[in-house]
């Protein structure tokens, strides 16, 4: 090989090497530096999640906590202005309003207003079912059979009604109805509206279980005047000799308990919110969590209100990491936990509302990192763009460094070529040559 093609061959050596291996390192480098970058921002979205979930648990919880105080609280005096009345031989405030009288001719004196609050858009439900009384209460005989009614309670009864009045008012919406049934069959309801046959609320499980306790929480069911999916909070009410003689209670919507979707407003796509408690399964056994309101549920259209409500539980997929969920729920902890639930990862939080109930948020993983997924694929079209402009300026600098390399191996070639067939002739004892530079 002469000597002009060796030199080019090391100047090109010499040259690409550094040039290809800082390429090399520098994409490496760079393709790090991103990873790095999308790990950190994983975390800082997933802190940063846990972090809002955790602070709106804490406050949700407490404001949770302030309404069932101010529930009870209310109740409390609903339930003594009643205890009251009944024992009161003062006047009534006019003649009880009967449900028949809605289906009166000239209903139009009753003052009836149209009231979409209290029932659901649906084609199952005439519009006229949405006129209300927010001045009267509605009676309805659920007396046995061969029983009279006891006309004298129903007429006492109505002087509660501008008691009622003003605690709607300042309970701001957050109460459907006011239910009072007495022993003996009497049921008002406040504000009024129209009858629904075959209901009987001597049977419900709020009626039948106050008298157990000074306030009873239901679990969620239908609704049967409206058609919502409500609890009900219910309490005896006592007599002058301290004997109870009826029930009086709060229908509270379940999209007004939890804010309807303003309760998810601020949160991630994708949130669902729970109302909670452990329960014993009757299915397996064990202690689970019972699903006692579901936001997401929290509508009944569709559905007919003798329809019940089967229990719902909330079980995630890693028995394991339900363990670790339980055990919170037993020791009252409110805590921030990742659970496989429905084949998806969920961020869980959750905080203790009551001493046997949780608001609990679940937000799935791919929510939360989705905005880091995009700016991932951003950041690796970036990347691709920046070492495909390198990858073409590293092959104009090779052709670049090919080219001044070959220029230089032959001009340092030249002269010692010529040197060399100078020093050849001489070799061959013609001692007349001359060397021309």
């Amino acid at each position: 090989m002469r000597f002009r093609w060796k030199l080019f061959i090391l100047l090109i050596v010499i040259a690409m090497v550094p040039i290809v291996a800082m390429r090399t390192f520098g994409a490496r480098s760079v393709r790090k530096m991103a990873n790095q970058l999308i790990a950190q921002s994983r975390q800082d979205a997933i802190s940063d999640t846990k972090n809002r979930l955790t602070l709106f648990i804490d406050s949700y919880s407490q404001l949770l906590w302030q309404k069932r105080i101010q529930l009870e609280r209310a109740l409390a005096l609903q339930a003594e202005e009643i205890s009251r009345a009944l024992s009161s031989d003062e006047p009534a405030a006019g003649p009880p309003l009967f449900y028949k009288d809605f289906q009166a001719s000239d209903r139009d004196r009753l003052n009836l207003v149209n009231s979409p609050d209290h029932f659901l858009a649906d084609d199952r439900i005439p519009s006229t079912d949405t006129l209300v009384s927010y001045s009267r209460q509605v009676f309805y005989d659920n007396s046995s059979a061969g029983q009279q009614m006891a006309s004298g309670e129903s007429l006492r009864l109505t002087a509660v009604t501008p008691f009622m009045a003003r605690l709607s008012k300042r309970m701001a919406g957050l109460v459907l109805w006011h239910c009072t049934v007495l022993r003996s069959g009497v049921t008002a309801v406040y504000p009024g509206q129209v009858a629904v046959a075959d209901f009987n609320p001597l049977q419900q499980p709020w009626y039948t279980q106050a008298f157990k306790s000074d306030h009873f929480w239901s679990e969620e069911f239908r609704d049967p005047l409206s058609g919502h999916n409500v609890m009900a909070l219910s309490m005896p009410v006592m007599n002058s000799e301290g004997a109870a003689i009826g029930v009086t209670a709060f229908m509270i919507p379940i999209n007004r308990l939890l804010e309807g979707k303003e309760i998810l407003k601020h949160l991630p796509e994708a949130t669902q919110s729970f109302l909670v408690g452990l329960v014993q399964n009757p299915d397996t056994g064990n202690p689970g969590v019972r699903i006692f309101a579901d936001q997401a549920h929290s509508e009944g259209a569709g559905t007919a209100w003798t329809s019940p409500l089967e229990p719902d539980w909330l079980i995630a997929d890693d028995p394991g990491q339900y363990a670790d969920v339980l055990d919170d729920f037993k020791q009252g902890r409110s805590n921030v936990r990742r659970v496989r639930y429905n084949d998806c990862d969920c961020l869980w939080v959750y905080g203790r509302v009551h001493q046997d109930a949780f608001l609990l948020l679940t937000t799935p993983y791919r929510q939360i990192l989705q905005p880091i997924h995009q700016t991932e694929g951003f950041i690796q079209a970036q990347i691709d763009d920046l070492l495909r402009a390198t990858g073409y300026g590293t092959f104009l600098i090779l052709a670049t460094v090919v080219a001044l390399a070959f220029a230089f191996a032959r001009t340092v070639s030249k002269p010692m070529q010529i040197l060399a067939e100078g020093a050849q002739r001489l070799a061959e004892g013609r001692l007349d040559t001359r060397v021309e530079s």
